[in-house]
């Protein structure tokens, strides 16, 4: 729904500009979303060159605070300029959305410095703000957990903590072991596609993983898009080797009368 917003947008002000013979419209639309996709662009690989927690962390310690006291340890990630839930932050989601659609992509130079940097590490703060997290109780210490003695988990600053549980946010790495098919993988452990299509193993298909072909591939909607071409490409390669069956059809008669 977002990405037909902007469309919408977009397609009023190119009409309203064609006729007043101006520009002022569409300039100042792409100078915003431009403006906010610097400002969160810049808080995603900040996070990402330094930190490993998640925003599940955040989102986890918040619940878990409505019963228990709660410690949140890990460096910091940022987080964005305004809360999600407000109609700026809808704003601001929605100028971030049409940017890493359509700017944030592999066929681009910024999409393709920021796509390595946003396959790894941490990512900023979304629904729940460091102010949300201070009125729920929980306690932040921007330290690692290093290590355990007695039982206890051990900060990196030496702090020992008395707590009972302990929930990991550590993130992940892809494994792709089970898949049977001999393909290429790059450097970061995913695999050298374009657009979903792996060309190293024909008839293999990937979406969902991380900036796929764009920022908005690890978003519902930009897997959505990315699903989408996929079925594409298989429709057509299907078609095409269809066509090129009826055609092998085709000669051999012909060339069985020729040999006669």
């Amino acid at each position: 729904m977002t990405a037909d917003w902007w469309r919408t947008r977009w397609t009023r002000l190119r009409s309203r500009d064609s006729e007043s013979g101006e520009g002022g419209g569409i300039a100042m639309l792409m100078f915003g979303a431009a403006v906010a996709l610097l400002m969160v662009l810049g808080l995603v690989l900040d996070g990402s060159a330094k930190a490993h927690a998640l925003d599940r962390a955040n989102q986890l310690a918040y619940e878990a605070a409505r019963e228990h006291e709660v410690i949140l340890s890990g460096k910091d990630t940022g987080q964005l300029p305004v809360s999600v839930e407000s109609r700026r932050g809808r704003m601001l989601f929605r100028g971030l959305f049409f940017a890493g659609t359509h700017i944030i992509t592999a066929d681009t130079p910024i999409g393709r410095k920021a796509g390595p940097h946003l396959r790894h590490g941490g990512a900023p703060l979304l629904r729940y703000r460091r102010s949300d997290l201070r009125k729920a109780g929980v306690e932040r210490v921007l330290v690692r957990t290093v290590g355990v003695k007695d039982g206890r988990p051990v900060l990196d600053d030496g702090r020992v903590l008395d707590v009972a549980n302990v929930v990991w946010c550590t993130g992940f790495r892809p494994d792709y072991s089970w898949i049977r098919f001999p393909f290429e993988l790059g450097e970061d452990g995913y695999p050298v596609q374009y657009r979903g299509v792996v060309s190293s193993s024909p008839g293999l298909y990937v979406v969902g993983i991380p900036f796929l072909h764009s920022f908005t591939s690890m978003l519902i909607g930009g897997a959505g898009r990315d699903a989408e071409r996929v079925a594409r490409h298989i429709v057509t390669e299907r078609a095409a080797e269809q066509g090129a069956s009826v055609e092998r059809g085709a000669l051999e008669p012909a060339a069985e009368g020729v040999a006669a």
